[in-house]
């Protein structure tokens, strides 16, 4: 099997090579100079695979970028990308998720992320390191200051877990690091979430969705935040979040200023959580806010509305799953900011169809509009097809 010497991205997902055939390709591949993009993800190839895998990146030197998620790699196929680690010196993106690593063979992986000095983005995400794994990885990386995006989501870290992750986010230059679904919350995870907080300056994205918190461990994570900085991103969406926390977030939003975007979807915030994280909106720079999901009636949607005829920051919002939003509807008519708004599912009447229809023809910042799953009907599709040909940016 030979590939062109010029090959610069090679992407085999999905297809299910016999290991013969795998090492056909990656024997083609080493004399390549020029590839520097290899997806080979989802195959089951097995841990063999890391072997053959581990000895190209070992002899090639233009590969920057590596996919072999799903491949089934297992601890022995760790090992073998850890030995290779020790030896390349341009690979940036390794991706290594879906492959059944345990708490051995991250183990394996922290040996060689202590030397090496090129891996800057490393994905872990559904794999099996537990606490250890993660404390093992995290100890590495206090040692490693070129890695800046990690993910470890669904790894099933929990409080003993996240206790690692905050001693690492107190002493290393990560910028990303996704946290999600590790069932953290309880057990002392947030209030170790929320020390490193405290102290960080260098996270701008943070995955913390679908961790169990509840109110309280919401409330101390966004109390925490009150004296971050340089957070960007937060995602925080399936944590039960009560008015508590709600009014957390509230205070956290008047103070913040750098945050843009954040996530809060599938938290039952219901029309007063969702009023109280409107009241702290005001002259904020958040301009991407998530919150479908969250049971929002006609009550919550007039608080929307309000805050939409008055601000000139918030360009991206959702609210799939809502109700009674006709309010929310009639407010764009003035809104010059918003860009792209999502009210799928939220069950528009008749009324709600012909305010759409009237926003449309004179909005002219709305560009993507969802309205999937409303059951508009023939008339009402008819009435917002013809306020499209005189809509010139949507």
């Amino acid at each position: 099997m030979q590939y062109s010497s010029t090959l610069t991205a090679h992407h085999i997902r999905n297809r299910y090579f016999t290991t013969n055939e795998l090492q056909a390709i990656c024997n083609s591949l080493k004399s390549n100079i020029s590839l520097v993009t290899l997806n080979i993800s989802f195959n089951k190839f097995g841990d063999y695979s890391a072997k053959l895998i581990s000895d190209l990146i070992k002899s090639n030197f233009t590969l920057t970028s590596l996919d072999i998620s799903g491949n089934d790699i297992g601890n022995n196929g760790a090992r073998f990308l850890g030995e290779a680690l020790v030896v390349n010196t341009v690979l940036s993106y390794l991706n290594i998720s879906y492959n059944f690593i345990s708490e051995e063979g991250v183990k394996h992986l922290s040996n060689a992320l202590k030397s090496n000095v090129t891996l800057t983005t490393l994905d872990l995400n559904s794999n099996r390191m537990g606490a250890e794994g993660v404390k093992s990885i995290s100890e590495a990386l206090k040692y490693n200051s070129t890695i800046k995006q990690l993910n470890i989501r669904a790894n099933k870290i929990g409080g003993k877990g996240a206790k690692s992750i905050s001693e690492l986010l107190q002493t290393n230059y990560l910028t990303d690091i996704h946290l999600a679904c590790n069932n953290i919350g309880g057990d002392d995870g947030a209030a170790s979430i929320s020390k490193a907080l405290i102290s960080n300056s260098t996270l701008t994205v943070l995955h913390l969705s679908d961790n169990n918190f509840g109110d309280d461990d919401t409330t101390a994570i966004f109390e925490a935040l009150k004296s971050n900085n340089t957070l960007t991103y937060l995602d925080f969406f399936t944590n039960n979040i009560g008015i508590n926390g709600a009014k957390t977030i509230c205070q956290f939003l008047k103070l913040n200023s750098t945050l843009t975007s954040l996530n809060l979807e599938d938290n039952s915030l219901g029309d007063d959580g969702s009023k109280t994280i409107f009241d702290g909106l005001n002259n904020n720079t958040l301009t991407n806010l998530y919150l479908s999901e969250n049971d929002i009636g006609v009550h919550g949607a007039k608080s929307i509305s309000q805050f939409l005829k008055l601000n000139s920051t918030l360009k991206t919002l959702y609210l799939g799953n809502s109700h009674d939003i006709n309010s929310v509807i009639d407010s764009l008519k003035s809104n010059t900011t918003i860009t792209e708004l999502h009210i799928e599912d939220c069950n528009i009447d008749s009324d709600g169809v012909k305010l759409i229809s009237e926003v449309l023809k004179i909005n002219s910042t709305l560009s993507i509009l969802y309205l999937n799953n409303n059951n508009l009907g023939d008339d009402g599709m008819k009435s917002i097809g013809e306020s499209l040909c005189l809509n010139n940016s949507l």
